[in-house]
């Protein structure tokens, strides 16, 4: 089974459900620019004293109901991509299951079982997550990319804007130098999971020749060497993907910093 085009038939097959969802999404993230609309309204009438108690009311209404459409919107566009996803998961397990079923036995011979349950359970996990989060962050990505870049270039300050977008290509390097880390600690850590498995299923499988060879602390101490080979193989995928998590909202902070000191020449 080729994961692509698995994923490629997945999204064709429900690709009305995608829509919807994706519509969704769409108008919940065009609702939350709103909120900076309202406050620039407030702001100006409270710095120019020019504000009244029914326009505070009104502005305050209005950010209740933006709120709330943005709640219900993303919540609901949410609901839609993650059903997806679950369906994605719920297809592939069946697939792989009736694919498993057309094998010879010497396949089976040759594999063990931790392996085939890593790959049941971890790597389908991985898709559902491409399927749920992926095309969720990339949809909310492009939106509010795109629509906040016009704003600001039409509304605020060309260079501004450009400035502010300076730092942001820095992210599309980092993203790719770690790609291949992090890919490369999670197959090590699809490997330990496997060996961990496997251990436990042969320790269950022949635990009476175990015990009638007094073989538990022999036993124990191979189940104690993977298990610490799997510790040590999560710690390295936390640790490459906590590091390119902090480098990259570091990017993000830089691009904040420039915003707000840029701006402030400008306003000065």
């Amino acid at each position: 089974m080729n994961g692509k085009s698995i994923f490629r038939e997945h999204l064709f097959q429900y690709k009305w459900g995608y829509l919807i969802g994706s519509i969704l999404l769409t108008i919940s993230l065009v609702l939350q620019l709103i909120v900076p609309m309202l406050l620039e309204i407030f702001t100006d009438g409270i710095q120019l004293f020019s504000i009244s108690r029914r326009e505070l009311f009104t502005i305050a209404f209005w950010m209740v109901v933006v709120g709330f459409g943005v709640f219900v919107f993303r919540s609901t566009g949410r609901i839609y991509l993650f059903r997806l996803s679950r369906l994605l998961e719920r297809n592939i397990r069946k697939r792989l299951f009736a694919h498993w079923e057309t094998l010879q036995t010497e396949y089976y011979q040759q594999q063990r079982i931790g392996n085939l349950m890593a790959h049941a359970v971890n790597d389908v996990n991985i898709l559902r997550q491409i399927g749920m989060q992926g095309v969720f962050q990339t949809l909310e990505a492009i939106v509010l990319i795109t629509v906040t870049v016009l704003m600001m270039a039409t509304t605020i300050d060309l260079y501004l804007t450009l400035f502010v977008l300076l730092p942001l290509p820095a992210l599309t390097y980092l993203a790719y130098r770690f790609r291949i880390t992090i890919r490369s600690h999670s197959n090590h850590v699809q490997e330990a999971i496997g060996a961990l498995t496997s251990r436990v299923q042969e320790f269950c499988s022949g635990i009476r020749i175990i015990k009638t060879y007094v073989q538990e602390n022999a036993e124990q101490k191979k189940f104690e060497k993977d298990n610490q080979t799997n510790v040590e193989a999560n710690q390295q995928l936390i640790r490459s993907n906590s590091l390119f998590n902090s480098l990259s909202q570091g990017i993000i902070g830089l691009s904040y910093l420039t915003s707000i000191v840029f701006g402030s020449i400008l306003v000065m």
